[in-house]
C-alpha cells in the first residue's frame, strides 16, 4: 500500500473514530413511543429515581396500563440507597414493590418472571433516557420470545457537549463499556465481530509476507 494511501486509510478512519465518540449521546440518548400495555415497570436510578416514578404515574393515569411495578434497592426503606420522595409519590397508589434488585439486570429477570406468571404480552420499561439502549438489550434479552417492550424515558440530563463534563462523560462510558461488553460476551454478534476480525488480521498479515515491506 502506497504511502499516501496509507496516510489517507488512518485519516479517515481516525476522523470516523472520533466523530462517533463525540456522538456517543445521539446514539445512547432516546425513547420509544408509548402503547397500551400490560404493565409499567419503573427502574430505579439513585438521583433519577422521582423523575423515572413520576414519568411511570403519568403513563399510569394516561390509560397506557393499570399494573404498575417499581423496581430497585432505592424502594427498600432498609436499604442505604433508600429515596423516601420516591416512595412519597407512590403513596395511596396500588403499586408492586420490587425493593431486591441492585441492578437493571435483576429487574429485567423479575419483568421475564411476571410475563411469564401473567402471560403479558406487551411491556413498559420506564427509564432515563441515556439508559433506553442498556435496558432495550437487557429486557429484550431476558423476556419471553414474543414480549414486545417499549422502553419511555425521562430526559433528566442535558448531554450538550458532554464531553466537557466530566459527570456526563462518565455516564456515557459508563454505557458505552456495558453495551460493548454485553454484546461481546451475551450475543452471537461478539463471535462474529471476534471472527471477522480475526480473519481480517491472518488476510493482512498474509498479504504482507506475500508483499513484503515496503
Amino acid at each position: 500500500m502506497k504511502r499516501g494511501t496509507k496516510c489517507f486509510a488512518v485519516t479517515a478512519v481516525f476522523t470516523a473514530l472520533v466523530t462517533s465518540y463525540l456522538n456517543l449521546d445521539r446514539f445512547f440518548c432516546g425513547g420509544d413511543v408509548p402503547a397500551k400495555s400490560d404493565a409499567v415497570i419503573v427502574l430505579a436510578g439513585g438521583r433519577y429515581t422521582v423523575g423515572r416514578v413520576a414519568e411511570g404515574l403519568r403513563l399510569v393515569g394516561a390509560g397506557f396500563s393499570t399494573n404498575l411495578i417499581v423496581s430497585g434497592v432505592e424502594f427498600d426503606p432498609n436499604n442505604a440507597n433508600y429515596v423516601p420522595a420516591a416512595a412519597s409519590q407512590l403513596a395511596g397508589q396500588s403499586v408492586l414493590v420490587d425493593g431486591k434488585s441492585r441492578i437493571t439486570r435483576g429487574s429485567s429477570l423479575l419483568a421475564r418472571q411476571l410475563a411469564v406468571e401473567r402471560q403479558w404480552p406487551r411491556i413498559i420499561v420506564v427509564t432515563s433516557e441515556f439508559h433506553w439502549r442498556r435496558t432495550r438489550a437487557l429486557f429484550e434479552y431476558d423476556l419471553p420470545p414474543g414480549v414486545e417492550i417499549r422502553v419511555c424515558t425521562v430526559p433528566d440530563i442535558d448531554f450538550r457537549r458532554w464531553w466537557a463534563n466530566p459527570y456526563n462523560s462518565r455516564i456515557l462510558r459508563s454505557e458505552l463499556l456495558f453495551f460493548t461488553t454485553f454484546y461481546l460476551f451475551h450475543t452471537p454478534y461478539g463471535a462474529i465481530g471476534l471472527g471477522l476480525l480475526a480473519i481480517a488480521i491472518f488476510i493482512w498479515r498474509k498479504a504482507r509476507r506475500v508483499r513484503g515491506p515496503n
